[in-house]
């Protein structure tokens, strides 16, 4: 529903917020931003994974080449939806659009390509949806070629057993690696040995998640007030969105699909 509702209120000069993904299509993104274009205000899609303690400094010990240049990124999500849990909608494909790949893993896929630094020129992979049944993907594989000199692959899995929420991202490098537990800290593999850096303590996970959520909101409030384009822009995160629908297309048919300069 995000399409409709973010065009009427650009129509109704709007500043806009959605949160992830900022739809179901590119087509009914791009449609989203030329109506945001036309009325002059902002549209930003809220990542939470961009402002979390966790994933900022590991990012910025990547930027300060402390693990040389990335050559190799494993993401992975698993999370628990119970037998048949959460919104019935989320299991269908014509309301979803797609299942855990464009839900919570679209996260992923944005965060890769920020740690990248360079969008991918190939996509491929495989779907299943073995778990729940239903009619959009519970467990998928994606893997990401950018340019011969940096590879991806990202695991996502909806259980229909209690199982702890995991998600994990793991940046080797040509000088040391990093290993990002989300909610949790993150550890910096080196010459010198295994640095672990835990960042919260006794925090309930949705503290954690309200970490990311009031991130995202501060930083479309200061844009507005600011008059300027808020961090990451529409175009950027959109970025991830254009991945998932090439990958569902490379699992459907079982092709590699390239995606230089389509991003």
């Amino acid at each position: 529903a995000h399409a409709a509702a973010a065009c009427n209120a650009l129509q109704a000069r709007k500043h806009v917020l959605v949160e992830k993904p900022i739809a179901t299509t590119t087509a009914d993104a791009r449609l989203m931003m030329e109506e945001a274009k036309e009325a002059g205000c902002l549209l930003y899609t809220g990542m939470t994974h961009r402002f979390y303690p966790e994933i900022r400094e590991a990012k910025k010990r990547v930027e300060d080449g402390q693990i040389g240049d990335v050559v190799l990124i494993r993401d992975s999500i698993f999370e628990s939806l119970g037998f048949l849990g959460g919104p019935a909608w989320y299991r269908s494909k014509a309301l979803a659009g797609g299942g855990t790949v464009l839900s919570s893993g679209v996260h992923l896929v944005d965060r890769v390509l920020w740690f990248a630094g360079r969008v991918p020129v190939s996509v491929s992979g495989f779907t299943s949806n073995a778990i729940l049944g239903g009619e959009v993907e519970d467990s998928a594989q994606m893997c990401l070629g950018f340019d011969g000199s940096c590879f991806a692959q990202i695991t996502f899995g909806w259980l229909r057993e209690s199982h702890p929420l995991l998600c994990d991202l793991e940046l080797t490098g040509t000088r040391g690696s990093l290993v990002v537990h989300t909610w949790q800290g993150y550890e910096h593999r080196s010459a010198r040995g295994v640095q672990q850096y835990t960042i919260y303590k006794s925090e309930s996970h949705q503290e954690k998640v309200l970490v990311g959520l009031r991130g995202e909101i501060l930083e479309f409030c200061t844009a507005v007030r600011e008059g300027r384009e808020p961090w990451p822009c529409v175009r950027e995160t959109n970025r991830a969105l254009r991945v998932v629908e090439a990958f569902y297309e490379a699992a459907q048919t079982g092709a590699v699909v390239a995606l230089k300069g389509t991003l």
